[in-house]
């Protein structure tokens, strides 16, 4: 069982041999468990801080593994979800940042809901809603659809100022 070390996937990253699987029916506890293996402060991931601070009653003390990675584990380059000004980053991430967006018929199964780490997904009647503010983009809302309507897209001012740059 392979993991990458370092920026990947492709050539920035490095294989390496994990020897584990992590699997759960709470995604911020898998994501606190392989942390705490790597010997990685969870809180050093941003999905996981946000987590925490909207308290989802999960806390890293809930995971206990007895084994660790053998040697340190480089974790790939974390940049800003957003960038620039301080007093910019609000608007930006409002309207220029991806975010998880319905692309079909939703069938309000509610596993978005139940599997959204920040509580940011609610049930709107006839297909669920989000809460943006909430969302820590983290994705986990497309991985467990299963009608697969789910899809991270750019708002619309997003994507206006991507074809604008693009003749540039």
């Amino acid at each position: 069982i392979l993991g990458m070390h370092g920026d990947g996937p492709g050539k920035s990253g490095t294989p390496v041999k994990t020897a584990i699987v992590v699997a759960s029916h709470e995604p911020l506890l898998v994501d606190i468990a392989v942390c705490k293996y790597l010997g990685v402060s969870p809180h050093s991931l941003p999905t996981v801080k946000a987590a925490m601070v909207l308290e989802r009653g999960l806390s890293v003390e809930d995971v206990e593994f007895d084994e660790r990675f053998e040697r340190e584990f480089k974790l790939p380059n974390l940049g800003p979800v957003v960038f620039g000004p301080a007093f910019l980053h609000g608007f930006m991430r409002r309207h220029l940042t991806e975010r998880p967006v319905l692309s079909g018929r939703c069938m309000l199964c509610k596993e978005c809901i139940n599997h959204c780490p920040a509580g940011a997904i609610k049930d709107g009647g006839k297909e669920v809603s989000f809460d943006y503010d909430k969302c820590i983009r983290c994705y986990c809302c497309t991985e467990v659809c299963p009608a697969g309507v789910l899809h991270p897209a750019e708002p619309v001012l997003g994507r206006m100022l991507q074809k604008v740059f693009k003749r540039w």
